[in-house]
């Protein structure tokens, strides 16, 4: 999964994802993601300055994932 919104169930999968991408010295930087549930209530999220690596677990419930600068979400 790239960047973008994606909706839960139809475009992404429930799962948990990981992202190495867009890595400066060997961390990934200025990475925003996003969980929402209905009526596009922000469930979780978080702005990463500078990790390893990313990990977010989208759950059934959730209705949209929407990621920005974090490259490409690979499922774990």
């Amino acid at each position: 999964m790239d960047e973008g919104s994606f909706e839960v169930g139809t475009e992404v999968k429930p799962g948990t994802y990981e992202t190495t991408a867009h890595l400066t010295d060997g961390k990934v930087t200025d990475c925003y993601w996003e969980r929402a549930g209905s009526n596009g209530r922000i469930v979780a999220n978080n702005f990463v300055t500078a990790a390893k690596k990313v990990r977010v677990t989208i759950k059934s419930s959730d209705e949209m994932f929407t990621s920005r600068g974090c490259g490409n979400w690979v499922r774990s």
